[in-house]
């Protein structure tokens, strides 16, 4: 049984929270690699090294540096440079955990299959940060999700910046004249085009019904209007409906929300010039 004294649980709680903490799209592999860096460094296992499956690569726990050495594999002992070390395998990725026989190892196997369950949880809590940032249909972000980033990067130095937003015209006669699955994959279609042409400064969102949001960090006037007429273009001919879209560019911080009100405010301003077509402002 797993002792429950104040000392162990803090070091159970460090390890939980680094864990919980890494990327999502971490490997195998990456996971138990930082995992039992940590253990090392939590349990003071000084001699411990982390080695590949069939021992051809091992990770110093000190310099962590990766070294190569001869091996030699017996039960479940190795020999490294005259060293005995004990083999402490984990089912996460083809690695092994491995301890000098001298070192006094307390509850390790538990807390390796405690490593075992928070790997588990982690990837499944990676699931639930998907369907919380991830619109299904169309593969870009949610607005809820898209609203916060915004929000973060409006406070910072990354100007001049510029907000577009994107509008399917006539979007709702499509659908019902063809039906909601069409305007699924319509919707779909135009997802996976903004994804396509969509510059590495920039990020987008599906902000509901069949209104799209794209933000474009440290561009120009000249290169968010060429971004976005790409864009329309690339609409038109792939799809069977056209889009408008309405662009407000930023020199100096503003309020994120007054820069989605002039965004939406030019958006308007090109549906009123007849669909179809893109129109800027600077602010």
């Amino acid at each position: 049984m797993l002792e429950t004294n104040a000392d162990e649980k803090d070091r159970l709680d460090i390890l939980s929270d680094f864990i919980l903490k890494l990327e999502p799209s971490s490997s195998p592999q990456q996971f138990i690699k930082h995992a039992l860096l940590l253990l090392c460094k939590i349990f003071k296992f000084s001699n411990a090294l982390f080695v590949s499956e069939d021992f051809s690569i091992i990770l110093n726990q000190k310099s962590k540096s990766e070294m190569f050495y001869a091996v030699t594999k017996s039960n479940n002992t190795v020999e490294v440079k005259g060293k005995q070390f004990l083999i402490r395998q984990l089912d996460i990725g083809k690695f092994c955990f491995l301890l000098t026989k001298h070192t006094t190892v307390l509850h390790l196997d538990v807390t390796l299959a405690f490593i075992q369950k928070l790997y588990n949880y982690s990837k499944k809590l990676a699931q639930f940060r998907q369907y919380a940032t991830i619109d299904s249909l169309t593969g870009l972000y949610n607005k809820s999700y898209f609203m916060g980033i915004l929000k973060n990067i409006s406070k910072q130095d990354n100007y001049p910046l510029c907000i577009i937003m994107l509008d399917l015209d006539n979007f709702k006669l499509y659908n019902d004249t063809h039906g909601h699955q069409a305007g699924d994959k319509l919707l779909k279609a135009v997802g996976e085009i903004i994804t396509q042409l969509l510059p590495i400064n920039a990020m987008a969102c599906r902000y509901g019904g069949e209104e799209f949001c794209i933000l474009i960090e440290k561009t120009s006037f000249d290169a968010a209007k060429n971004f976005a007429e790409q864009l329309r273009k690339k609409i038109s001919l792939l799809t069977p409906i056209t889009a408008s879209l309405g662009i407000a560019f930023f020199n100096t911080k503003e309020h994120f929300y007054i820069m989605v009100s002039e965004a939406d405010r030019a958006l308007y301003e090109a549906k009123r010039n007849g669909k179809n077509c893109v129109v800027a402002e600077k602010f």
